[in-house]
């Protein structure tokens, strides 16, 4: 119970992945995109029988992998556990796949523009994924907030993971429409860390 409580993220994104190749396969082109290139563009494509349930069988690969390292190498786990990086590596793995599935199901059916930049999709949902853990990990967290010129406290942790969580989420979003792809990205980005150095610059004004 406790590790279906831990992976809960992870199955609940493999199944939902597995049902979307399910219910749209039908309605699916002969030939759907599979991989992207460097510059992020779709470079091959493959009929829907061998492609539908491609990324699904990854992530799933990838969710027994980090299942069975820790009866591996116990020791290293724990280090990345120490330092918070453990959830995120497993979590965000499977999650990297399921944006990939995403885009080739949502290309296959018209949901998501054909020009869809694969690399500025992966950098958003990164940034997002940054937010989301960023709470977590208050060592990592302050250390850039140090970085950045600004206090860490509560309110500060709070509204920095907000402001990533949004640009990506809107990063992700301008990916689907193919057009200015980068700014929606860069510019809430931009604006966030403009904001946020000038509101939390210095040092906490409650010490």
């Amino acid at each position: 119970m406790r590790y279906l409580r831990q992976d809960s993220l992870s199955l609940v994104t493999i199944l939902l992945a597995a049902l979307l190749s399910f219910l749209s396969f039908d309605a699916l082109p002969q030939r759907i995109p599979i991989r992207w290139g460097i510059d992020g563009s779709i470079v091959d494509y493959t009929y829907k029988k061998w492609g539908a349930y491609r990324y699904p069988e990854f992530m799933a690969l990838v969710y027994f992998f980090f299942r069975l390292i820790p009866k591996i190498d116990r020791g290293r786990i724990n280090q990345l556990q120490n330092v918070g990086l453990y959830d995120p590596l497993r979590h965000g793995a499977v999650l990297v796949f399921a944006f990939s599935h995403l885009l080739s199901i949502g290309i296959g059916l018209a949901w998501i523009s054909v020009e869809a930049n694969y690399l500025i999709g992966a950098l958003s949902l990164l940034i997002l994924l940054a937010g989301c853990y960023g709470k977590r990990n208050m060592g990592v967290l302050d250390m850039t907030l140090q970085f950045l010129g600004t206090y860490s406290n509560s309110e500060s942790r709070s509204r920095f993971s907000v402001g990533l969580i949004i640009a990506g989420t809107l990063g992700m979003v301008g990916v689907s429409t193919g057009r200015l792809q980068i700014l929606w990205l860069l510019i809430p980005l931009a604006a966030h860390l403009i904001h946020f150095r000038i509101r939390f610059h210095g040092n906490d004004p409650a010490l």
